[in-house]
């Protein structure tokens, strides 16, 4: 009797098993590397995908290209077999695979940020004009994507290689209806992070979008980024470490280098150039911080960024918050122009925040501008604004993100 109980067991887990197998997708369990050799692509490029699987024998796959919005714009067959890494450390000299098959771009494929297979990005830029330009964070998700539990970061590499597997991340996945609706209503490229080095892939944009993992820039980005604000060029910042620590890319080696040959580990900003450094973006985590309050107060309601949206409190939940630097009067915050170095600033909403304990820092939503003819820059505070749980799951932060959006591509008045 017990013998047939437990072979009746070893039935019905045998069957559940098949069956959950039966609703997965088996390539995509089989799969277990894959990157391209360039962080984007102009449409009509050949990509060079490199893939690898742990199953003993290759095999053949039909890799799908598809949209943000879900849709398969694109296929093309993949012999994947298994490559073992002769790196001794990958995260510095990347996964050194010999194989790769070659995929060709559409020559009419629009910008875009697509995925490989649902879960790799392909980020297509474009040589056209566009209103808006999004920038896919590729390099710095890169520096954040761990192996074995290490990361860039963690490990203080000189080198980062860019020629690993580093899937699509959650800050992008969050924004995905954000990108689908732009499409539909403005004209919209796709850069990556390191294509700031070039002011052409983004100047004639009104509106430059920085969201999610930003927090290494090389000196080029940092004066592309520069120009570009002097030159009228709005910026809206969905992200915490903008521009914090420098690093250099080389485009040869398809790596970038994280100190330089005089420093020791990597170096903010702030550290590297101490006598020149002026904080472009105007905010910063320094001047931000932590909180345990899950709201900001609003401070000025009849803002056009705070349109359609009622109450007192805009709620949502961060780890960290970046702010430009504040004075307070009277438990009253004013952000300090003089400090920053900035001609405007206005507080939208606010709460406070501190990176460290004696610090009376804040959090909230910003509006600046460098001087009377540059650009606004629009911080809406922290990354985590982009995540599923919070821009998918609150009304209020899709409006006001959009409000933002048609504040800052709003024709400038000079008087």
């Amino acid at each position: 009797m017990f013998k047939e109980l437990k072979l009746i067991k070893l039935l019905v887990f045998g069957g559940l098993l098949f069956a959950i197998i039966l609703k997965m997708d088996l390539p995509d369990l089989l799969l277990k590397e894959l990157f391209t050799d360039k962080p984007s692509y102009y449409p009509g490029e050949v990509v060079k995908v490199y893939t690898s699987t742990d199953f003993f024998i290759s095999y053949s796959d039909n890799m799908e290209i598809t949209d943000c919005a879900g849709k398969v714009v694109d296929t093309f067959k993949a012999q994947i077999k298994n490559q073992l890494s002769t790196s001794k450390n990958v995260l510095s000299e990347g996964l050194n695979f010999k194989t790769f098959v070659e995929y060709k771009i559409p020559d009419k494929l629009k910008s875009g940020i697509y995925l490989i297979n649902n879960k790799f990005p392909l980020i297509i830029k474009s040589k056209e004009k566009y209103t808006i330009t999004v920038v896919y964070p590729f390099i710095n998700n890169v520096f954040y994507q761990s192996v074995e539990d290490k990361t860039v970061f963690s490990e203080n590499n000189k080198y980062a290689s860019l020629l690993r597997t580093t899937p699509f991340d959650k800050y992008s996945e969050g924004l995905k209806s954000l990108f689908v609706g732009l499409e539909n209503s403005s004209s919209v490229n796709y850069i990556s992070d390191i294509d700031l080095e070039k002011i052409s892939n983004f100047e004639s944009s009104k509106l430059l979008i920085i969201y999610g993992k930003s927090t290494c820039w090389t000196p080029k980005m940092r004066s592309s980024v520069d120009d570009y604000i002097k030159n009228g060029g709005n910026i809206l910042l969905m992200t915490t470490y903008a521009c914090n620590n420098i690093c250099w890319y080389n485009p040869y080696l398809k790596n970038i280098t994280m100190y330089d040959s005089v420093s020791t580990k990597m170096c903010s900003w702030p550290n590297y150039d101490s006598l020149n450094y002026k904080n472009i973006l105007g905010v910063s985590y320094l001047n931000g911080g932590y909180s345990t309050a899950i709201h900001y107060k609003i401070a000025n309601s009849t803002h056009p960024i705070l349109a359609k949206i009622s109450g007192n409190e805009i709620k949502f939940n961060a780890d960290l918050y970046s702010s430009p630097p504040i004075i307070w009067y009277d438990d009253l915050p004013r952000i300090d122009l003089t400090s920053l170095g900035f001609y405007k600033g206005d507080l939208i909403a606010y709460n406070t925040a501190s990176y460290r304990k004696e610090d009376k820092g804040i959090k909230g939503i910003f509006v600046l501008q460098p001087d009377s003819t540059s650009g606004k820059i629009v911080s809406l505070g922290s990354e985590d604004w982009c995540i599923k749980e919070n821009f998918e799951g609150k009304i209020e932060l899709q409006l006001i993100t959009q409000n933002a959006i048609d504040y800052l591509l709003k024709p400038v008045v000079h008087l």
